[in-house]
């Protein structure tokens, strides 16, 4: 009866006890996210309101930022591991070249300043990579012919292959098209070229 009297209060505190319920349940996963546990999802009920909508809004930007967690996490693990042999190769020449006369600790130097300049580059690339995998650069991608970027590398390799007695030729037998960067696939190619360069054998 005291409901049907004041009616307009009832439906307040209806409208009052369903928003505490719907913001604690955001409130928990908010708990959770802030202890570092980024598995955590809003769950989504079947009627469609402001809830709902903002619940899947907020679960899109936990997706975004796991995977920027991951890509963060799988680019350090593989900065550890490539940082390992070659910071190791610069130590052991570097502490032989202290028993070593003036010329040896040169030759260190040198060897140890080319060893840097090749993991600036390999950091350059493992960032490019992280950023496709995090989808922070995905939205640079446009539509690239794959034989055009390749038909560019081997231009580019033509004088490296003339001195080492090596001709690089090409055949397309079709014409691929593909939506990415053409920087990081110009750069996986030329990878490709350059390793079978150093082999002496070749064939795209």
């Amino acid at each position: 009866a005291s409901c049907l009297v004041g009616s307009e209060m009832c439906i307040r505190d209806r409208f009052r006890r369903e928003l505490r319920q719907r913001l604690s349940g955001i409130q928990q996963i908010v708990t959770h996210i802030e202890a570092g546990d980024l598995s955590q999802r809003i769950p989504l009920l079947q009627q469609e309101d402001e809830f709902s909508r903002l619940s899947r809004d907020i679960n899109s930007m936990l997706d975004q930022q796991q995977r920027l967690m991951d890509g963060v996490r799988h680019i350090s693990n593989t900065i550890a591991h490539n940082l390992r042999t070659p910071m190791t190769r610069i130590l052991l020449r570097l502490r032989k070249s202290e028993q070593e006369g003036a010329q040896a600790r040169d030759e260190a130097l040198q060897f140890a300043l080319q060893e840097m300049e090749e993991l600036s580059v390999m950091f350059n690339k493992l960032l490019d990579l992280a950023e496709v995998e995090s989808g922070t650069r995905r939205q640079s991608f446009s539509s690239i012919s794959l034989n055009d970027v390749v038909a560019d590398v081997l231009e580019l390799y033509e004088p490296v292959a003339e001195e080492k007695s090596v001709r690089l030729t090409s055949v397309f037998d079709a014409e691929p098209v593909t939506n990415g960067d053409r920087e990081l696939l110009a750069s996986a190619i030329a990878n490709l070229v350059d390793n079978a360069l150093k082999l002496s054998l070749i064939h795209i």
